[in-house]
């Protein structure tokens, strides 16, 4: 498409499915476009819709744009609505007005427009993009607690080129209380993160946080008097870590080391992102049976999954021993 804002129907017919043309063409006559604006190479303006709101499309050249309806595909009817709406009343072109302007009365016309809500929005998104996309993962984790989410993050990922690294750092942190699969977000992400110069012990200590709470909880609960008694009593401080303090800790280590075993089995997206998938060298059990079900060799896959859950199983039992012994330990010493 060469020409835009189009002179013709011709100009942009042939780029529209035959049943959504005639449905725009429909709507621009039946006086649902509100109204039309253009400024520059780009058609702005209102629909009404099925909705009590209009909707507002953005159309420019190649008919690329937006519409807030929920068409899942773009040009949609209410595109073709406004080019139609275009055609017929032909608006002044606001660009040479506004490039017209003295500095003095552009500032004041800023300032004027800045009153209204949503332009207040917009302009705060392009002057502090940052902060936008730290409230907007402020509502991610809301919505997360109301138990959806899946919207928010697919706003944030569109404007994930405008945040810092510390705000990305908050959107991956954040995607892991999803209550949904943040499988898709999370490479995007991670890979912003790292281009911002990432810190890996970041990731480190995100990729095993669940681990590290088990332990964190585990020496939080060991009682300090114990230590302080201890040491009045003249103990060394190795003796101290061997004797007192691993056998109290000894479940939150067991249970964050199986915690961090169990996580690092099944991991998939974090080790074909930042590992790759190098057959022989960097795959990973669960990269390996999602390669087995792409090329459909069911029988491997099933193979592989039989030894998987053969040595989850033995591991469970190996750790339900161990935690037998401990607690007969602590049964004849407490």
């Amino acid at each position: 498409m060469a020409l835009f804002p189009p002179e013709k129907e011709e100009d942009f017919a042939a780029f529209f499915p035959e049943e959504v043309l005639r449905r725009g063409l429909a709507y621009a006559r039946e006086g649902r476009v509100r109204r039309v604006f253009r400024v520059g190479e780009r058609l702005l303006g209102e629909v009404q819709g099925s909705e009590p709101r209009p909707y507002r499309v953005e159309v420019g050249p190649g008919l690329v744009g937006s519409c807030t309806c929920p068409y899942p595909f773009f040009p949609c009817k209410h595109a073709a609505a406004l080019l139609y709406a275009y055609l017929e009343r032909r608006p002044e072109d606001l660009w040479p007005r506004l490039e017209a302007l003295s500095p003095e009365e552009a500032k004041g016309l800023l300032l004027r427009l800045a009153t209204l809500p949503e332009v207040a929005f917009l302009l705060k998104e392009l002057l502090s993009p940052e902060e936008v996309f730290a409230e907007g993962v402020r509502r991610l984790r809301q919505a997360f607690r109301l138990g959806g989410g899946e919207e928010e993050a697919k706003a944030l990922l569109l404007s994930l080129p405008q945040a810092g690294r510390e705000e990305v750092a908050a959107f991956l942190e954040a995607l892991l209380e999803a209550p949904f699969d943040p499988g898709p977000y999370l490479g995007p992400v991670l890979r912003r993160y790292l281009d911002l110069g990432g810190e890996l012990a970041f990731l480190l200590k995100l990729y095993l946080r669940h681990p590290f709470e088990a332990l964190g909880e585990a020496f939080l609960a060991l009682d300090p008097n114990l230590l302080e008694v201890a040491r009045t009593l003249g103990v060394p401080r190795y003796r101290i870590l061997a004797r007192v303090v691993l056998p109290l800790v000894w479940p939150g280590l067991l249970s964050g080391t199986l915690l961090a075993f169990a996580h690092t089995l099944g991991e998939f997206g974090v080790v074909l992102m930042v590992g790759g998938s190098i057959p022989g060298k960097t795959q990973m059990v669960s990269i390996y049976l999602y390669d087995l079900v792409q090329a459909l060799r069911f029988a491997e896959a099933a193979r592989a999954s039989l030894v998987l859950l053969g040595l989850s199983l033995f591991l469970l039992a190996v750790v339900r021993a161990l935690e037998g012994r401990w607690r007969s330990w602590r049964s004849t010493t407490g």
